[in-house]
């Protein structure tokens, strides 16, 4: 009886938080599906047409859908594996006996702390071609200054460092507490056994970090994909379509060319491609 009773008060605890989440993220989704379905004409509600298909169809026919695809990959796979390999590597420095560990653990969480908007116009001025702090450390080294947003191939490298630069301590915070809690007894019997450093990491560290590493990948694969503050502020999907992510040309369709029922088909497409992404990784940890 008793437990039954605790049962019951859980779900009237719970029950504000299911609410809460009903209303911010299940109803907003089917009304964001119904919507990718039909057409809202500029003249109102009460002229709405049922289009099926049709948003989806245009979408996936359309060159700058695709590019903006390719674009998309391009930019979660780098940020993710250079976040997280970075992350890894910073996280094994810090797990050594270093002097002042504190403050450089307080000084690589500093990025993480300021909003992406911020951090998109810091760097925005900074890669500036003519008044920018980097390219006059390169005129100091005599060497020819690049203009960063200005060309396709540096905009999305430019893009990807900051990024990187802000997520690498949040990938390398959560491993850095995995390997903090890492069991030693298995370390200590491969050292009785004469493995080597590389072969206790390869056999016995790594495998032990790999449900911690599960998670980070997949939480910056999450941001990553849906990431818009940093690459709209920067270089607005420019120049051209270079830096145009999934969630770039979302904005577009949305709120320059007031399409919002393609915009919402366009959201289908990405919360599909992200739930078999996050599948695939989740299917390729479970294999190691």
């Amino acid at each position: 009886m008793k437990v039954e009773r605790y049962n019951n008060k859980a779900y009237y605890y719970l029950l504000p938080t299911i609410i809460i989440l009903v209303v911010i993220t299940i109803i907003p989704t089917f009304y964001g599906i119904w919507l990718s379905f039909n057409h809202i004409p500029r003249t109102g509600l009460e002229d709405i047409e049922f289009y099926g298909v049709k948003n989806y169809y245009s979408l996936i026919t359309s060159d700058v859908f695709w590019q903006s695809i390719k674009t998309t990959i391009i930019y979660v796979f780098s940020t993710v594996l250079f976040t997280c390999v970075l992350g890894f590597l910073l996280a094994i420095l810090l797990n050594r006996r270093i002097y002042g560990k504190k403050v450089i653990l307080s000084l690589f969480v500093l990025p993480i702390t300021a909003t992406p908007v911020v951090v998109g116009l810091i760097w925005k001025f900074m890669l500036n071609g003519d008044i920018g702090i980097i390219n006059y450390f390169l005129g100091l080294l005599k060497i020819p200054q690049i203009n960063w947003l200005s060309s396709p191939v540096t905009a999305l490298i430019s893009v990807i460092t900051v990024d990187v630069w802000q997520w690498t301590p949040f990938c390398m915070i959560f491993l850095f507490a995995g390997l903090q809690n890492l069991s030693n007894e298995f370390v200590e019997a491969a050292r009785i056994d004469g493995a080597n450093k590389f072969q206790i990491f390869r056999h016995v560290t790594f495998p032990q970090l790999l449900p911690i590493t599960m998670v980070v990948v997949l939480l910056r694969l999450m941001d990553s994909f849906k990431m818009f503050d940093i690459i709209y502020i920067m270089t607005e999907g420019g120049p051209g379509r270079a830096t145009e992510t999934i969630n770039i040309l979302a904005y577009k369709i949305g709120f320059r060319y007031f399409d919002y029922t393609k915009m919402a088909a366009l959201g289908m497409i990405a919360l599909i491609i992200i739930i078999v992404l996050a599948n695939i990784v989740i299917e390729v940890f479970k294999e190691r």
